[in-house]
């Protein structure tokens, strides 16, 4: 073999394992296999609709990536609902206090978890790994419009039953009838006040004279025990009024 020949083969040889290495760099960075070496702890998320969530989706906080969904959604025993592991980054700590929904960008809707902290969160107090928190999904379309079907009714039958209620009103009460016996029903009422102010002033008056009499008589017990204490001291014949009677 000429070294011509042997030149060449070498830089086709290194040109050979360039190429592989930027394929292979390539197929790390989109296909986030860097994952496997990095330090990652799971967080466990309950959802009650996980539609559309896949294995490997996002995880986003404030928009940046922290992590993704290891697993795809599991139903749980009770059949209510899904429980979804996710991989965080070992250098993203997410308070207790934090809310997981699940998201959608883009035209075709691909799904993602959003982890959104809550104002008053503690930084201090995050969650260890393996913790199992409730999630929610965030509404779409479809939502709103299975939530709107499920509300329309409850409203049309309020309606119904304010429209009917105007119309006992306007026919029972606002007629001349029934505006007649409002107008009555005041005057009763109004007869009723004035007649139950002057039993008040009757029996203020009778309280009044009742105090007078029970003065007269208390004064009048006064002066028979004097009279009778000067007759017991003095006699009939020499009566004399040395004991006074007093009044209170």
């Amino acid at each position: 073999m000429d070294s011509n020949s042997y030149s060449v083969q070498l830089k086709a040889g290194i040109f050979l394992l360039i190429g592989l290495a930027a394929v292979f760099s390539l197929v790390v960075y989109f296909g986030r296999f860097s994952q496997w070496t990095e330090h990652s702890y799971p967080i466990i998320v309950r959802y009650t609709n996980a539609n559309g969530l896949l294995k490997g989706a996002d995880v986003l906080l404030a928009g940046a990536r922290i992590g993704d969904v290891e697993e795809a959604p599991v139903i749980l025993a009770d059949m209510k609902a899904v429980q979804v592991r996710l991989r965080i980054n070992g250098s993203v700590k997410i308070p207790k206090k934090s809310l997981f929904s699940i998201g959608s960008s883009g035209l075709l809707g691909d799904r993602f978890v959003t982890v959104s902290v809550s104002d008053d969160a503690d930084l201090d107090d995050v969650l260890p790994p393996n913790s199992v928190v409730e999630g929610m999904r965030e509404a779409n379309i479809a939502d709103l419009q299975r939530q709107v079907g499920e509300i329309m009714p409850k409203v049309e039958r309020a309606v119904d039953n304010i429209t009917q209620i105007t119309e006992t009103f306007k026919k029972d009460i606002f007629n001349k009838k029934g505006v007649a016996d409002i107008q009555n029903s005041l005057a009763n009422i109004a007869a009723a006040s004035q007649q139950a102010e002057k039993a008040m002033a009757d029996a203020t008056v009778f309280v009044k004279k009742g105090n007078e009499t029970m003065d007269s008589a208390k004064g009048a017990a006064n002066d028979l025990k004097a009279f009778i204490s000067n007759l017991r001291q003095h006699g009939v014949i020499f009566y004399r009024d040395t004991v006074k009677s007093s009044k209170k």
